[in-house]
């Protein structure tokens, strides 16, 4: 009665195993094929895996190491990895293995493989530690990419930007660089020479800080968005030779700056930023205004006005009478008259070495101001070939009293007021 159900059961077990030897077929079958498609995907790529054990030898490494270095993968395995690295980059990459064993977070390298040919080029590796089920430490994936062109390219890049730098260090004029916002980024040496700070001080700062009390020549404020680097960064287009002074509160001094500014673009026109350049003008701006000043008192002496008497002013002109001079002689002439309440005004003219129209129709239209004052010009200083020229111009004299000599001219004024 009992063997029937025992065969049953038997006939169940057996089913049931059949049915999980089935399954695992088709399991190892699914494994088979994802494994034959992940190596494909590896033979294919570009990037290249590797697996290591815990001392470094090559486990497994793709077809790709062909393209890359040059060796068969069959020609790697069993090696140790150490032997194919640069000797500067064995160190590091120990070092990172030891992190990853510590149970450090994974994290990108770059070092230098060696070719079959004995060149080495640079890979950027991702390695990562693969633990069994109780956590113990098993082998190393990585996956390399070469990565030796772009290295060349960031040398060439550092190399330039050092370039650039060294240049902006040795020159002898001041440069600073802008972003879009307006603060300073970049600048070299001689700029901070320039403008009297330190490096904290001028970066990130901008030309609408109040600290530069920045102002035009004729001393009035120079607000900052006048500034060269303001109107470059907002108008698009360069500012040349603007002249602004500068306070230098550390040195307690003002400096002139004589400053230029260009705006830079991006690839599709948009302002990137803008780069100002300047140079140190105050000795030439002192100079300047220094030569103005002694020419304003070589003006004023040129025509000076000199009282007689209270109601008597006599002005000795001496050399050339050009326009600028002639207005210079009215205006001196009739100020002094208006404020001293003059009723006669002396014009000696024997030291003009040329008179010709322009000098007489200065007299004439000195005269007639005159008058307008309730003052009388006496004209001074005629001499024969003098006379000779007026008459020659056909010049209307008949508002002006002449006189040979200027003592003529102040006897004249003298037996007038008797």
């Amino acid at each position: 009665m009992n063997e029937h159900p025992t065969e049953t059961h038997r006939d169940q077990d057996r089913e049931t195993l059949l049915a999980r030897i089935d399954l695992l077929e088709r399991e190892n079958v699914t494994l088979r094929r994802t494994a034959q498609e992940a190596q494909r995907i590896f033979d294919g790529s570009c990037d290249f895996l590797q697996r290591f054990d815990l001392a470094g030898n090559f486990l497994y490494i793709s077809a790709a190491c062909r393209a890359v270095l040059g060796y068969e993968p069959d020609e790697m395995i069993g090696k140790a990895s150490f032997e194919f690295l640069h000797p500067d980059d064995v160190e590091p990459t120990k070092k990172e293995q030891q992190i990853l064993l510590a149970g450090g977070p994974p994290s990108r390298i770059e070092l230098r493989l060696r070719r079959k040919d004995g060149v080495y080029v640079w890979m950027e590796c991702r390695p990562v530690l693969i633990r069994g089920p109780h956590g113990e430490p098993l082998e190393f994936v990585v996956t390399a990419r070469e990565v030796t062109e772009r290295k060349r390219m960031e040398d060439r890049l550092r190399a330039s930007e050092e370039r650039f730098r060294a240049l902006l260090a040795g020159l002898h004029v001041g440069v600073v660089m802008q972003e879009p916002s307006g603060k300073n980024v970049l600048f070299n040496p001689h700029a901070l020479t320039l403008l009297g700070v330190t490096e904290d001080q001028l970066l990130g700062r901008t030309s609408f800080d109040p600290r530069w009390g920045a102002v035009y020549e004729d001393g009035s404020p120079c607000p900052g968005e006048v500034h060269p680097i303001s109107v470059a960064l907002r108008t698009g287009k360069p500012v040349r030779n603007f002249v602004h002074g500068v306070d230098r509160p550390a040195l307690g001094d003002r400096v002139w700056l004589l400053v230029s500014a260009a705006p830079q673009f991006d690839e599709h026109g948009v302002v990137t930023g803008a780069i100002a350049t300047f140079t140190d003008i105050t000795a030439r701006k002192e100079a300047e205004d220094l030569v103005r000043s002694q020419a304003h008192m070589l003006e004023e002496m040129s025509t000076p006005l000199v009282p007689i008497r209270d109601d008597i002013v006599t002005m000795p002109l001496i050399g050339t009478v050009d326009a600028r001079r002639a207005d210079l002689v009215l205006d001196t002439l009739l100020t002094g008259i208006a404020q001293r309440g003059a009723r006669v005004a002396i014009l000696d003219i024997t030291g003009v070495s040329v008179v010709d129209s322009h000098v007489a129709t200065t007299l004439v239209r000195a005269a007639q101001a005159a008058r307008l004052l309730g003052a009388q010009v006496v004209l001074t200083g005629i001499r024969g070939s003098v006379a000779q020229t007026l008459v020659e111009l056909g010049v209307d004299l008949s508002g002006l009293v002449t006189r040979s000599t200027l003592q003529g001219g102040i006897a004249w004024a003298f037996a007038r007021r008797s």
